[in-house]
């Protein structure tokens, strides 16, 4: 079940500088293969921006993961991992965690 809930499509990316736009992720991303949609979050709130890639298939996520976590981008280091859909439950429990 775990494998199930790791393998994804979409990769989350911490540590993105705010000088960094979704052309530069997708000529850094598209070497580990063929990219669906980008987003970059540049909240006030955050240190530094999130952003959020999805590949074609589920290959692509995990050599992006392999190549390019670590990898310095306009002077920070991106953090890439696997991206995991939150279910509802999920949210309610983080929800009442926090609450």
């Amino acid at each position: 079940e775990d494998e199930i809930i790791r393998r994804s499509k979409c990769i989350d990316i911490g540590n993105v500088s705010w000088n960094t736009n979704e052309q530069q992720l997708t000529e850094l991303f598209t070497k580990c293969g063929v990219i669906k949609r980008v987003f970059i979050n540049h909240s006030k709130d955050l240190f530094a921006g999130t952003a959020f890639i999805e590949f074609e298939n589920e290959q692509s996520s995990e050599k992006a993961i392999m190549e390019l976590n670590g990898h310095s981008l306009n002077g920070q280091m991106l953090s890439v991992s696997m991206h995991i859909k939150q279910t509802r439950d999920d949210k309610k429990k983080i929800k009442q965690f926090y609450v």
